[in-house]
């Protein structure tokens, strides 16, 4: 066989180890929440929110994440009662004091997103961001410490979203958790995003593991000193 087949194979190998290699797929979101209690649609306002129901306060949050294998987590920890918080879907804090019954109280979570363009539900109308939810448990106090909490059940829990256009139009599942607070704690709502992924099957970004970088470099080292040495024995 000779130097230039050999190094084309050798060539070919090295390269086919990085296309077939994991790549990262990468999906930039962005985006805030609203909440609202006993109320069919949340506000749509990017900045600070609260919505109070008892000793029960919500409070909104903005998000920036993005996909490494199709999957990203959304569940940073919340900012002080009353102050937007990031990257969760915005927290819950249930104040001590007099019992309080959530029985048949509602509560509504909106996830507006501001990237990528041309986000849409798989619900129709303005509230495709919105995931409904009951907002159950009593609160109570027994004893000389405190009991109880607020327990929020999402009735929609996972919701299809997708985005764009052409090539660029793709798809992504997102997973609202549900959540329990207890007397005199802060606790953020958090989410995760799955199977993120392109219509065209394309990756969103390939990124080539740092082991793969590495065995390119050494094949194509390889194919030079190969390459050096046949000059030398032919010279």
């Amino acid at each position: 066989m000779s130097y230039a087949s050999s190094s084309r194979i050798l060539l070919a190998l090295t390269l086919s180890a990085v296309t077939a290699s994991g790549a990262s797929a990468q999906l930039n979101l962005q985006g805030y929440t609203n909440g609202a209690f006993n109320s069919a649609t949340p506000p749509n306002v990017p900045t600070a929110q609260t919505a109070v129901i008892g000793p029960l306060t919500f409070t909104n949050a903005q998000f920036n994440v993005t996909t490494v294998g199709d999957f990203a987590a959304i569940g940073s920890a919340p900012s002080p009662a009353g102050t937007q918080g990031f990257n969760n879907l915005g927290s819950l804090s249930l104040a001590n004091g007099s019992n309080f019954n959530f029985g048949g109280n509602t509560f509504a979570l909106r996830v507006t997103f501001t990237v990528p363009s041309g986000v849409i539900g798989n619900t129709s109308g303005n509230n495709s961001s919105v995931f409904s939810a009951l907002l159950m448990g009593e609160v109570s106090n027994v004893g000389t410490g405190d009991t109880g909490g607020a327990l929020v059940t999402f009735t929609s829990p996972s919701q299809t979203f997708a985005f764009g256009a052409g090539a660029g139009a793709g798809t992504f599942v997102f997973s609202v958790n549900n959540t329990s607070v207890s007397r005199g704690r802060l606790v953020p709502i958090t989410a995760q995003i799955t199977a993120a992924q392109l219509l065209s099957g394309q990756a969103f970004t390939a990124v080539p593991e740092p082991a793969t970088v590495v065995l390119m470099g050494t094949g194509l080292l390889g194919v030079a000193l190969a390459g050096l040495n046949r000059r030398k024995r032919n010279g």
